[in-house]
């Protein structure tokens, strides 16, 4: 009885939901068990824990103005919306505006990359504020190139997966110089 439960949890899992028009019935689905249910709720879930924890680290630190505050900051709000907007496009990825949620989600995706580069040059030790400065520049240039390039291009089809791949590893290959360094 109970691996008959099982294979009819994991048919279920294994079921498209059905390409809609409707913001409503999509939010709807949520609670139904479908092909996009663990991407949604391990998404909603990791924003909500980022989220959190950002207000508390808001909370518990005394001077929001030094700079390792703000770049655990930066770090925990971005990482909160990276997930946020892809919970976002996995939740409306049937949708007819599914187009502009894909976009979004790979746009946090970049920021994320952005806000850990960011924190890991603030917080490493031995790095001149000329050098770090340098740097956080240059990932930030590339971060706004990565997100104008994902936000004009339409990103469907096997040709833009390719697209969107090589956006992300030129995006993370900028953020990861700072780790050649140490």
């Amino acid at each position: 009885m109970a691996s008959m439960r099982k294979r009819a949890s994991c048919r279920s899992l294994g079921r498209r939901r059905i390409y809609t028009t409707s913001y409503r019935d999509a939010i709807v689905s949520i609670a139904s068990a479908h092909t996009e249910t663990v991407n949604i709720w391990s998404h909603l879930l990791a924003a909500l824990w980022f989220a959190t924890n950002a207000a508390r680290f808001t909370g518990a630190v005394m001077c929001l103005s030094s700079s390792s505050t703000a770049a655990v900051l930066t770090y925990l709000v971005a990482t909160a919306f990276c997930f946020a907007w892809s919970a976002l496009y996995h939740i409306f990825a049937d949708h007819t505006a599914a187009d502009f949620w894909l976009r979004l989600d790979h746009i946090g995706i970049v920021c994320a990359i952005w806000a850990s580069s960011v924190s890991f040059v603030e917080l490493s030790p031995g790095w001149h504020s000329s050098e770090r400065w340098r740097h956080i520049l240059m990932v930030t240039a590339a971060a706004t190139i990565c997100c104008m390039c994902l936000s004009t291009a339409s990103l469907y089809g096997s040709l833009k997966q390719s697209f969107r791949i090589r956006t992300h590893v030129i995006m993370g290959s900028v953020a990861a110089i700072p780790a050649l360094r140490c």
